[in-house]
């Protein structure tokens, strides 16, 4: 039980983590984020 618990808090840190990043990067410009998005 535990581990499913860590597992998800993991995955949600994770999730948060990208999430952040993307929007960060949302503010440079064209060029410089065009990379990160496949």
């Amino acid at each position: 039980m535990l581990i499913l618990a860590g597992l998800a808090i993991a995955a949600a840190l994770v999730a948060g983590a990208l999430h952040a990043v993307r929007q960060t990067l949302a503010r440079l410009p064209r060029s410089n984020r065009d990379w990160v998005f496949y």
